[in-house]
């Protein structure tokens, strides 16, 4: 339903006002850091087990991948079992020994992203009627017309390098 919603949205959008076009900030999954101003941690946790806790496994993520023939429940089991351990132990993981010992997690992380990129190429095969056709604009998909770059309080010497490595991308 959120889909429907979503592209009815925007295509409405386009057809009504002609925009120029539509900025997606955040299409992807998102985790619980997003930007320096959002984040209240109470505790620091490593990289790894801090995008292990990033991973949604709600009840409509995990049936819908699991009707995609996805094994969303070992998955979910598998990461639910090492953050636990991590917890009580301290003990992290290394990504590649966690791949090796959960492989179910790299198939469903690749169907999130899969839904969020067809939700893109959906929007933007609703929009090629429309003449002319907005431009998706964001942050984040190969789908995106256009990408863009954020960089919060950082001094000149950090930014070039960043900024030039969009620009080659």
């Amino acid at each position: 339903e959120v889909r429907d919603y979503v592209r009815a949205l925007v295509g409405d959008q386009a057809r009504q006002f002609h925009p120029d076009g539509f900025f997606f900030e955040s299409t992807q999954y998102r985790g619980r850091a997003h930007g320096h101003h959002h984040e209240r941690d109470g505790l620091p946790l490593p990289p790894f087990e801090s995008q292990l806790l990033d991973i949604s496994f709600s009840a409509a993520d995990v049936a819908a991948a699991s009707a995609n023939g996805i094994d969303a429940a070992s998955a979910r089991r598998g990461v639910h079992d090492h953050l636990a351990r991590f917890f009580a132990t301290g003990r992290t993981a290394q990504p590649g020994e966690f791949a090796q010992s959960v492989p179910e997690l790299a198939p469903y992380l690749q169907w999130q992203n899969q839904v969020t990129e067809s939700l893109l190429v959906e929007i933007k095969c609703d929009l090629g009627g429309i003449h002319p056709a907005p431009l998706l604009l964001g942050v984040d998909h190969e789908s995106l017309d256009q990408h863009y770059v954020s960089i919060y309080n950082r001094p000149a010497h950090e930014i070039e390098p960043v900024v030039s490595k969009a620009i080659a991308a």
